[in-house]
Parts: C-alpha cells; sequence; structure tokens
C-alpha cells in the first residue's frame, strides 16, 4: 500500500505540473475561454486521486475480509463524484465541457508515463 501512495503522489505532482504547462499553453495560444474547462477537468482528476489516495491509506488498517467490500464502495462513492462535478460544470458558462473531456484524456497518458518511470 505504501508504494500505492507513493506512485499517487507522484502522480499528483505530475497532474499538478500537466495543469500549470497546459494552462500557461492555452493562455499563451489566447484561448481563455477554454482555461475554466481545463482547469476544472485538471481539478477534478487531481480530487479523484488525492481520494483514491486517501482511500487507500484508510485500508491499510481495515481486516482484510472488509477490503473487497470497502473498496468497491470507496470506488462507487468517487466515480460518483466525478460524474457529479462533471455535471455541474455544465452548468457554468466560463466552464467548457469538450476541455474538462480533453484534461481527462490527457492525464491518461501522463499515468502511464509516472506508471513506467516509477516502475522502472
Amino acid at each position: 500500500m505504501n508504494s500505492l501512495i507513493i506512485l499517487l503522489r507522484k502522480i499528483l505532482v505530475a497532474c499538478m505540473v500537466v495543469a500549470l504547462l497546459g494552462s500557461l499553453g492555452i493562455l499563451s495560444l489566447g484561448y481563455t475561454e477554454y482555461l475554466g474547462g481545463w482547469l476544472w477537468g485538471q481539478w477534478i482528476v487531481m480530487l479523484y486521486l488525492a481520494l483514491l489516495g486517501f482511500h487507500s491509506y484508510k485500508l491499510q488498517f481495515v481486516d482484510p475480509e472488509d477490503i473487497v467490500r470497502k473498496s468497491r464502495m470507496q470506488a462507487a462513492q468517487r466515480l460518483l463524484l466525478v460524474i457529479a462535478l462533471v455535471l455541474i460544470s455544465t452548468k457554468f458558462a466560463f466552464i467548457n465541457p469538450f476541455m474538462v473531456v480533453c484534461s481527462f484524456l490527457i492525464t491518461k497518458p501522463v499515468l502511464y508515463i509516472v506508471y513506467w518511470k516509477y516502475d522502472h
């Protein structure tokens, strides 16, 4: 579990760097109308990863019989939170839903790169 938490910390730092670089790229290209959606999506990803780390840390102290049940429940909670935050983002005019999805999609290669670097 400790190695998972260390990996999640590295992924969070990488996501923060991606959020910063993406924001700087969006601003430098002059597409400021997409900045809100980008930052909202990155915030959702970082919140999800932070909750995953917190839940993984809490599972260390749970009986082995309860781990499966608790991990399923926690995964469902995180998924519902992501869905709720994406639905909330559609209510704000300054958040572009396309950029929210793009920020989710750009995070996937970052996860693989950090995992590959961490594992090797």
